[in-house]
């Protein structure tokens, strides 16, 4: 069941976009479309959103709204000029909702310094996303750090380098290093299955090997190194 822009009051709040959605139109959508696929279809209900460009935004969602989705099994999906976000039901359940709270999806893309020390030598930082899924109540925040079952984000690399050799790392904060995140893209986007939100690095591998540099095969070994298939050894040979 698709939805758009009508459904929300869109804002602008120091360069961010907040996406506040109508609780009653879309509870009303979110029943019809269970209605309609039946009691055990898998039913998703997809914001298209794409006149939202960039990945700094908010998307609000009330506890009543949360409460319809999880009743209804019925999927969250957002999709924008730049983003696909998919939250199936299942991890909206694992949510205590309580009334009076909401529930916020937070994108933003945020400085190269933040993984300035984290990052190798043989990559060279493209962009630095920040994801969070926060629950709100009064002023009071809590952050859901981690989920049991995944999340899928999308995110557009169109001229972010050569797209044989980008890759996306985690960026473990405890330990300040960067984490391989599997992932493929398709159609000028990274599809990454996620069970954890935090700061994410797309990272463009500038690594090579000695021996390969006039080979044939050179292409697809950088590709397979940076995606961490392969290392190489210590003498910089592959």
């Amino acid at each position: 069941g698709i939805v758009g822009q009508e459904t929300t009051d869109i804002t602008e709040r120091d360069s961010t976009t907040i996406i506040a959605v109508k609780e009653s139109e879309v509870i009303k959508a979110i029943e019809s479309l269970r209605n309609a696929a039946g009691k055990d279809r898998e039913a998703s209900i997809i914001f298209n959103l794409d006149t939202v460009k960039g990945l700094d935004y908010n998307i609000e969602l009330s506890d009543n709204l949360i409460k319809s989705l999880v009743k209804n099994n019925v999927n969250l999906e957002i999709r924008t000029g730049d983003t696909e976000i998919t939250i199936p039901a299942s991890v909206l359940d694992q949510i205590s909702i309580t009334s009076g709270s909401k529930l916020e999806f937070r994108i933003a893309e945020v400085s190269e310094d933040e993984v300035k020390e984290a990052a190798p030598e043989t990559g060279d930082v493209k962009k630095v996303i920040d994801i969070n899924l926060v629950l709100v109540k009064d002023k009071e925040e809590t952050i859901i750090t981690t989920f049991k079952t995944y999340i899928t984000v999308k995110l557009d690399v169109e001229g972010l380098g050569d797209k044989d050799k980008l890759a996306v790392y985690y960026l473990n904060e405890e330990t300040n290093t960067l984490e391989f995140v599997t992932g493929k893209i398709i159609d000028n986007k990274v599809q990454l299955k996620l069970n954890h939100f935090s700061k994410y690095v797309i990272l463009e591998s500038k690594l090579t090997f000695e021996d390969v540099k006039t080979h044939w095969s050179k292409q697809y070994v950088e590709s397979m190194a940076a995606k961490n298939v392969i290392n190489g050894y210590d003498d910089g040979t592959f």
